[in-house]
C-alpha cells in the first residue's frame, strides 16, 4: 500500500496553485502567441493589400492596351 500515498501526494501537488515561475511562464506563452496571431494577421492583410494594386494595376494597363 506505499505507493498510494505516493499517487495522493502528487495529485494533491498538481492540484496546488501553480508556482510565480510557472504563473510568468505561463503569462510568456500566451503573450507570445498572441503577438505571433497579430502579426499573421498583419502580414495577410499586407499581402492582401499588395495582391489588390496588382490586380488594378494590371487592370488598369489593360484598359489602356484596349
Amino acid at each position: 500500500m506505499k505507493g498510494m500515498g505516493q499517487g495522493v501526494k502528487s495529485f494533491k501537488e498538481g492540484m496546488s496553485e501553480p508556482s510565480e515561475e510557472e504563473m510568468q511562464r505561463r503569462v510568456k506563452e500566451e503573450t507570445d502567441r498572441r503577438v505571433e496571431e497579430e502579426m499573421q494577421r498583419r502580414v495577410e492583410a499586407e499581402i492582401r493589400r499588395r495582391q489588390s494594386e496588382t490586380d488594378s494595376v494590371a487592370t488598369k494597363q489593360q484598359t489602356e492596351s484596349e
